[in-house]
């Protein structure tokens, strides 16, 4: 981010800069700080991008994900993202960006072409790369999901505990619940302190789809013990609580993370985690406040 930052300041004018800060700072708010952290800072970079210039791609990009991490404005999302991609086709993070929407707005076929798409352009991108994996399982599609991480692992050799993450949750899908615990497991013994609370969410939901109530339950306490020390999105907690059958308890952590504008709840509609919920007359009406619009399955 400093990087960025030195870039921005050199020239004002270099909207890709602006881009890749905004992006940065939502991903922080959806991984390691609350929004209430975050936001004046993604709001910074807005106006700066807004005062620089002319239209661009690059702009609508912004404006794109202004509409989404702060508005929760998925029309707006999709016009700023359709614009963006008329004005450059071959914008990666156009593509990857409408990928993340057509997941959140139940279109997943589509998802998943736009996630691809994103990947050709820049096959070298690690972000892109290690995000597309989350979207393939998302868009139902464990074994592409796994293969992905593990190839962007194999490809860039890093130690990011979103790999094994992607992997353990396409192994989750696929009811293959020890090679996930596993990758899990493993994952959490370097895991830095901030990716703790994913990690853990995930291990605990896998524990839930196992049968294993007394695991989960332990990940809950140990999810409990790190709100000391780090941010803990609610919203980990509600897979978990999904997967043992405990309803109330997951839509309780839901409203949680709604209050506090979690950056993990446009993800509602899209994640496969949430399943149990999604007949629960509750699940549509949170939805529905949010913003998302009625799932169209294609």
């Amino acid at each position: 981010m400093e990087c960025f930052e030195q870039v921005i300041a050199r020239d004002p004018s270099f909207a890709p800069a602006y881009v890749a800060l905004a992006d940065s700072y939502a991903s922080i708010g959806m991984n390691y700080l609350s929004y209430q952290d975050t936001v004046a800072k993604f709001d910074e970079v807005i106006r700066g991008a807004l005062a620089a210039g002319n239209e661009s791609a690059d702009i609508h990009l912004l404006l794109a994900q202004k509409a989404l991490f702060r508005d929760w404005d998925f029309a707006a999302v999709e016009t700023e993202l359709v614009r963006a991609l008329d004005l450059k086709p071959s914008s990666t993070m156009g593509h990857f960006l409408y990928g993340q929407l057509l997941v959140m707005t139940g279109r997943p076929q589509k998802a998943s072409d736009e996630m691809q798409r994103a990947i050709e352009l820049d096959p070298l991108s690690h972000f892109v790369n290690c995000n597309a994996g989350f979207l393939f399982n998302a868009a139902g599609q464990p074994q592409r999901a796994f293969e992905q991480a593990r190839g962007t692992r194999a490809k860039f050799g890093t130690a990011c505990a979103y790999e094994p993450l992607a992997m353990a949750e396409a192994r989750t899908a696929q009811g293959r619940y020890e090679e996930a615990v596993a990758l899990l497991s493993k994952a959490l013994e370097t895991a830095r302190e901030a990716d703790l609370p994913r990690l853990l969410s995930g291990l605990g939901y896998t524990h839930g789809k196992a049968g294993r109530r007394a695991e989960a339950e332990a990940v809950l306490g140990r999810l409990d013990k790190l709100t000391a020390s780090t941010h803990v999105d609610p919203y980990v907690y509600a897979p978990i609580y999904a997967a043992l059958g405990s309803l109330d308890r997951a839509f309780a952590q839901l409203e949680l993370a709604y209050g506090a504008h979690s950056a993990m709840v446009p993800w509602l509609e899209g994640d496969v985690r949430l399943a149990p919920l999604r007949d629960d007359p509750r699940f549509a009406r949170l939805a529905e406040r949010i913003g998302l619009p009625l799932p169209q399955g294609t």
